[in-house]
């Protein structure tokens, strides 16, 4: 602990010391804008690696934030079944409950699960999609050892207008969303209610399970793998008389869906129905010429129920599991300017309860988690606009409770931190690095559970990692470059270890070591040709002690990843080439069954007509064969249709 606070202690001497003499001197830029909210981030002037999507220049015919993910740099979609199906995230070579998904800067990770299912989140709501790999700024909260994804919704628009899009698609599968947006009683407004939907029932080779016997293969179509979601959002936004601002933003979705198994038995009938609503109240306040606040008061509440009555999908019936979550939180943000130093302060209660009961057997859950953050970072700027330096220190407090009284409460301290340096060297090349330390806490199905065959152990503590990360970049009007290569050093990562009983208890043994590259490069000619790729190399290596496992990759990773796209516009038409290919790792971790190597390729035109356009998507061009995470196999050849009315 002393050592982490020597080396910020230093940063922060660091940059009080250094001078315009020791840097480039560059030309004075003068920008006029809006004073940003408090706890606004700005991906400009970040020292990690950051990516933004905005979702308005994607091809319309892509349908939740799971499809625009899979393809960006260091990040894999791992998938069930196609379409709408559940859809977990690794960044640089983590798990899914390792990364961080935000709603508007509010946390979304599952305090019982963990991961998020991104196949939640319909694209009709939302406006950019931000990629942190690595470190996290601390006005998002939580720092997360693989980095974390920002989903950013629309904004209040106070010109009128609006959007009526249609779709349909290989598979039977259907999009309809109504978007409209202006002005009620001075107040800006923006609402979408969208719908989705498919049988998903692609033709696949089924091998069986006994992929070195193909005498027993067979071909059929998916079984039990349909769905429809729904999904609606009213956000509105408005000056106060005061001058503050005061944004609402109301989300309702709901989503029923089939859950397939490996085997693709004809009799599955098991289903997972999912509830989520979510009210965020946030008001911002310019307090002076040196300090800015915004508040935010938020709750969600999700709620689910599964039901395999045939047993199809797990070890056991579970005829009936309901599940509920709630989540109120209370979050402030200070940000100071100070001289050449923006001083952000992040202060969050939350408080998390969770309930389950599986009537089938009759078995119950009541947990709860209350968390506390304080987070100070501080960002230097050079008077030249050369040298960023950023320091981060955030403590946490967390106090875990049984309510059934079957395990003793659990209260844990926990401490990050973040230092990053970014040099310009002129007015498009830069350097930068980072070093952290992140943490993730154990979920309470970790601490807690004692259902089926896994029970918990409250004795566990924080899994952490100390990243790094170094590279250089060139940003110029047309054309950008970058590489970066990183390092994770993962330390007391949880596992499940199982008794002679075959009951699991999960254990704080595991270590890993994850290294490897990335690189992004585009350009656009003024001709409208347009082109885009990323290359991601990486491998992973189990260090802990166990004989089994020590010197093996981490299951389910690729270690290389490359993606491409080809792209031209010119007046009313848009087209785009997108090619992806990814190699190596292996399925479990025995190094029993390596990942087959998969290659795609898919094709968007897009034809606009004043007020209307037409795109047509061909998914998996080449008709390859796919399988996804758990050898689940995924369809082939795939075509959608989306015509779009601007109103």
């Amino acid at each position: 602990m002393s050592r982490l606070l020597v080396l910020l202690f230093v940063t922060y001497v660091i940059s009080l010391r250094v001078s315009a003499e020791d840097v480039a001197v560059l030309e004075t830029v003068v920008v006029s804008a809006s004073r940003p909210a408090a706890d606004s981030v700005n991906t400009q002037f970040q020292t990690g690696n950051v990516s933004v999507i905005e979702v308005d220049e994607t091809g319309k015919s892509l349908a939740t934030v799971a499809d625009l993910l899979d393809r960006e740099t260091s990040v894999q979609v791992r998938q069930v079944a196609g379409l709408g199906s559940y859809s977990s995230i690794s960044v640089r070579g983590s798990s899914s409950d390792q990364v961080n998904v935000y709603l508007d800067g509010i946390l979304l990770n599952d305090v019982f699960g963990g991961s998020v299912d991104l196949s939640q989140f319909l694209l009709t709501n939302v406006e950019t999609i931000e990629i942190y790999r690595g470190s996290v700024p601390a006005q998002l909260g939580a720092s997360g050892i693989g980095g974390a994804i920002n989903i950013k919704t629309k904004d209040a628009k106070g010109k009128p207008g609006g959007r009526f899009e249609l779709g349909y698609g290989s598979f039977e599968s259907k999009k309809a969303a109504l978007t409209s947006h202006g002005k009620i009683a001075g107040q800006s407004y923006q609402a979408s209610v969208s719908y989705l939907a498919s049988d998903n029932d692609f033709e696949f080779l089924n091998d069986g399970q006994t992929p070195d016997n193909p005498t027993d293969d067979t071909l059929q179509r998916r079984q039990n793998a349909q769905f429809e979601q729904f999904s609606g959002m009213l956000s509105m936004s408005g000056n106060l008389d005061s001058g503050d601002q005061l944004k609402t933003v109301l989300i309702h979705e709901r989503k029923h869906k089939h859950v397939p198994n490996v085997q693709n038995d004809l009799d599955n009938n098991a289903t997972f129905d999912t509830e989520f609503s979510s009210l965020h109240f946030k008001l911002d306040q310019a307090l002076n010429d040196m300090l800015s606040a915004s508040y935010q008061l938020h709750g969600s509440y999700e709620g689910s129920v599964y039901r395999d009555p045939k047993g199809r999908i797990g070890i056991a019936n579970n005829d009936d599991e309901h599940s509920d979550q709630l989540n109120l939180g209370l979050q402030a943000d200070y940000a100071i300017s100070v001289g050449q130093h923006m001083v952000n302060v992040h202060t969050e209660i939350v408080h998390q309860a969770y309930q389950a009961e599986d009537r089938s057997d009759g078995t119950e859950g009541d947990v709860e988690r209350l968390r506390y953050r304080l987070a100070v970072q501080d960002e230097w700027l050079s008077s030249s606009g050369a040298l960023l330096l950023v320091g981060r220190a955030a403590f946490d407090v967390s106090r875990d409770e049984d309510q059934l009284g079957r395990s003793p409460n659990v209260s844990r301290e926990y401490f990050d931190f973040h230092l990053g340096a970014k040099y310009w060297l002129d007015s498009r090349w830069s350097l930068s690095t980072n070093l952290s330390r992140d943490i993730r806490l154990p979920k309470l199905y970790e601490l807690f559970g004692d259902r089926g065959n896994s029970i918990g152990n409250e004795d566990l503590q924080e899994e952490y990692a100390v990243n790094f990360d170094a590279g250089f970049a060139y940003q110029s009007d047309s054309a950008y470059f970058s590489a970066q290569g990183f390092h994770r050093d993962l330390e007391d990562a949880i596992v499940m270890i199982y008794d002679a009983r075959g009951i699991g208890q999960p254990q704080n043994i595991a270590q890993a070591k994850v290294r490897g590259i990335e690189v992004e490069l585009g350009a656009n000619h003024r001709s409208g040709l347009g082109v885009k790729a990323n290359l991601t190399s990486q491998e992973t290596e189990n260090v802990s002690d166990s004989p089994t496992s020590n010197g093996k990759p981490l299951p389910g990773i690729y270690e290389q990843s490359i993606a491409a796209t080809l792209s031209y516009q010119r007046r009313s038409y848009f087209g785009a080439l997108e090619y992806s290919h990814n190699s190596g790792g292996y399925f479990d971790p025995d190094d029993v069954k390596p990942k087959p190597r998969l290659t795609l390729v898919n094709l968007l035109n897009e034809y606009t007509f004043g007020a209307h356009k037409v795109s047509f998507r061909v998914e998996n061009l080449g008709d390859e064969p796919v399988q996804y995470f758990s050898r689940f196999a995924g369809p082939g050849r795939s075509y959608f249709l989306s015509y779009t009315r601007t109103l």
